[in-house]
């Protein structure tokens, strides 16, 4: 099957879904039942819109019979990001975060195509590479996107990663990615910091805010916090 026969077969399963949902509702089927009938529809177009403009699938059957299904940026995509750089990447990045949003059903997808963009980003092959001005300038005034993007490249190329950087990062981030982003960056640089710069980033960590709001950050935290020297604790430094 072709990727735009799936994506035409996933539309019309999805709609196909969202019919029996309506009738269901008219017959009251229970409501969890409705809701994951509904869940389950609107995954299946959302992933049928995504899929058609940005993403290729993948289908693979192993020896049991089981089949899987897998989503990857289109080679396409993948270059115009490397000729246009990070505010297509960005482009893309939010396009994926809007669209599937955060509905639970389709939370996994926007997951991968997140992630897939940001190590699109950590190659940094675009025909003018980031550099240190550039990630500057997305600090001071990028949108989201560009900061969380900011982030992943920190994590490939740690001497973009300066201290100073990662404090805007952890205490004054704008989103969550953006601050696990921080985190991921923080920890990749941390073999090349001093003591001096760890125990200041020990003090940022353990009183800066929403570290704690999700299980991905509060692994992290503790991560990080595990290697700090013995008796850091400071206070969160600008």
């Amino acid at each position: 099957m072709t990727s735009r026969a799936i994506y035409w077969f996933a539309a019309a399963i999805g709609l196909a879904i969202l019919v029996g949902g309506i009738i269901g509702a008219a017959n009251d089927w229970p409501t969890p039942g409705l809701v994951i009938v509904f869940t389950a529809g609107v995954t299946c177009l959302l992933v049928a819109l995504v899929a058609d403009r940005l993403a290729m699938v993948d289908v693979a059957h192993d020896q049991d019979g089981r089949t899987t299904v897998s989503f990857k940026l289109s080679p396409m995509v993948v270059d115009d990001i490397n000729e246009t750089g990070l505010p297509a990447a960005a482009a893309i990045y939010s396009f994926v975060h809007t669209q599937l949003a955060d509905d639970p059903g389709s939370a996994d997808v926007k997951v991968k195509l997140q992630d897939q963009v940001v190590k699109v980003v950590q190659q940094n092959a675009f025909n003018r590479p980031v550099g240190a001005a550039e990630i500057e300038q997305v600090l001071a005034s990028g949108t989201q996107a560009e900061r969380v993007l900011a982030f992943g490249l920190m994590q490939r190329d740690t001497t973009l990663a300066t201290v100073p950087r990662l404090v805007q990062g952890i205490a004054r981030s704008r989103s969550g990615n953006e601050q696990y982003h921080a985190l991921l960056a923080t920890k990749a640089r941390w073999p090349a910091l001093s003591t001096i710069e760890r125990e200041r980033l020990c003090g940022l960590i353990r009183a800066a805010p929403y570290l704690d709001d999700d299980d991905d950050r509060r692994r992290l935290k503790a991560e990080i916090l595990d290697g700090c020297p013995p008796g850091a604790g400071g206070s969160p430094a600008d």
